[in-house]
């Protein structure tokens, strides 16, 4: 049986045996298709478009999709079961997305510091002969969930010479950490080192061109920083102690693997099953454990993360957030790639978004949802209890993609971020409460990851997630994980980083008998 799948970029033809679900048939070509539910066909993410021979809809594909897309060949590829020839297209989701940096601007002075000292101790390193004087280049690599970011840099300023960043294709394999987990146990391991490996190797290809004749990714110092899940599956290690209580990782120490012939990577070690070596990797940027200050640092991408300093004392503990923020399941949501509405703003009644690169509309991602919700409740649009006004019962239309498909922001995407910023607001008072620190007493406030810019900050703060006290307060830095992976590639203190990883005190805010209080205090729209 020959089946024609027709990507933005490619054309494969495929001979299969009938009854092959198309799922395994994408899984088998390495075309990527957002599963965000697993395969479960929940989301109605993946969806396709027959061109020739559609089957008969599932139940599934009937409620998430609707008659008119039934109509014209659309398809969830989780529920197809090919049964005769036919030609299919499937949507590209690799669109490349912008580089986020680590802002250092926002941190000032501090970061002009910071950035000369890392210099000044380099060129002393190279005195001694602890590290080659010839490395003049180097490369870190942020490994998200959601997408990964690449840095070729200049080791003796620390200054970006290139930067690109792809989508990581484990999505394919679910949006959330928790989906690739349990894909891995099912037997996907293998194939999720392998998606996130060749994504990688990709991008270096690209920064390979932008290298001076003669120089070769092989011979370049290469740090790469995740959380401790994204480190297990590109490691090719078992997630089946990330799966359940006492969540046990295989292992957290730093890793030296190959990935390719000749290219070595360095990992950064982790702390515990759910604070990786990211936030390791931020707080090394940041320097939180060096100052005799009061630091908290907030981490907020597909993951949360946060990290208070409190004169010395190290304190971390991730935030249960779940993937709305990142538009993951969200019914209108999407990643961060072009025609991904970025900006919603509300006046008179009028709504008008801005989508990345001002691309044609595919959806809301997550600084979009952000905004949403906010100007939602600005308007009067929803009340403090998340219940959109009878006017918009069947949901809000942000805007039309064509004369019969918009994308339309319903109740249950409300109640999603609602307890996303539950969540976030509940761990930021518990483990201020653990360490004894009231809004007031801190000293500096770091907000890194995604949503690390200062609208997102003020509509945060807006709508609950982020305490009223610490407006005007909150310094967005970017992708501080990025910047800590670069300076340790300039200074090369291992020791430091096992530190940090020895002296932080992971806290468990679940199992603390007033989170549920916290969170359900929490759960209205509001500032406080």
């Amino acid at each position: 049986m020959d089946v024609t799948i027709v990507t933005d970029s490619n054309t494969y033809n495929v001979t299969i045996d009938r009854m092959t679900r198309l799922e395994t048939i994408l899984e088998g070509q390495g075309i990527p298709c957002p599963f965000v539910c697993n395969g479960e066909g929940t989301c109605g993410k993946c969806r396709v478009k027959f061109l020739t021979d559609a089957p008969k809809p599932t139940a599934s594909e009937r409620k998430l999709l609707g008659q008119r897309l039934i109509d014209r060949g659309y398809r969830l590829a989780c529920e197809v079961v090919i049964i005769k020839d036919c030609k299919i297209y499937v949507p590209d989701e690799s669109k490349v997305q912008s580089v986020q940096v680590f802002d250092t601007e926002a941190i000032g002075e501090r970061a002009r510091i910071r950035r000369e000292k890392v210099v000044e101790a380099r060129a002393k390193l190279i005195e001694i002969g602890a590290i080659e004087s010839n490395t003049q280049y180097g490369i870190a690599i942020d490994l998200g969930t959601t997408s990964i970011a690449i840095e070729l840099f200049d080791c003796m300023d620390g200054n970006v010479i290139y930067a690109t960043v792809t989508e990581n294709h484990q999505s394919m394999y679910g949006v959330d950490v928790e989906s690739r987990i349990d894909s891995s146990i099912r037997g996907r391991q293998y194939e999720l080192s392998d998606l996130v490996t060749r994504d990688i190797l990709s991008c270096l290809k690209e920064l390979s061109k932008q290298l001076p004749e003669g120089v070769l990714i092989k011979d370049l110092p290469i740090v790469l920083v995740g959380n401790t899940a994204m480190i297990h599956m590109l490691c090719n290690m078992s997630c089946q102690g990330l799966s359940e209580p006492p969540y046990k990782p295989e292992d957290l120490s730093s890793q030296e693997i190959e990935l390719d012939e000749g290219v070595f990577i360095t990992t950064f070690p982790a702390i515990s099953a759910f604070i990786g070596g990211d936030i390791v990797s931020a707080i090394y940027a940041l320097d939180i454990d060096r100052k005799d200050e009061i630091n908290v640092l907030i981490d907020l991408g597909t993951n949360g993360e946060m990290v208070v300093n409190k004169r010395g004392e190290l304190l971390a503990s991730n935030i249960a957030m779940g993937p709305a923020f990142e538009g993951g399941n969200i019914s209108c949501g999407c990643a961060s790639v072009s025609g991904a509405i970025r900006s919603v703003d509300i006046t008179n009644g009028f709504c008008k978004v801005t989508t990345i690169d001002n691309a044609y509309a595919l959806g809301v991602c997550g600084s979009g949802v952000i905004e949403a919700v906010y100007e939602f409740f600005k308007n009067g649009i929803i009340d403090e209890h998340g219940t959109f006004s009878s006017e918009y019962a069947l949901g809000y239309e942000l805007c039309q993609l064509n004369k019969k498909q918009s994308v339309v922001f319903l109740q249950d995407d409300v109640r999603k971020m609602q307890l996303a910023k539950a969540a976030i607001r509940a761990s930021i008072d518990v483990l201020l409460d653990e360490a004894n620190i009231s809004y007031g007493e801190i000293d500096n406030i770091y907000l890194s990851g995604g949503f690390a810019y200062r609208t997102a900050v003020d509509k945060l703060i807006g709508i609950g997630a982020l305490p009223k006290a610490w407006k005007n307060r909150v310094i967005p830095v970017g992708n501080a994980a990025l910047e800590g992976a670069r300076q340790f590639v300039m200074e090369n203190d291992m020791s430091r980083l096992e530190r940090i990883v020895s002296d932080t005190k992971v806290i468990d805010i679940s199992s603390n008998e007033r989170y549920q209080d916290m969170y359900l205090n929490n759960v209205l729209f509001e500032e406080k």
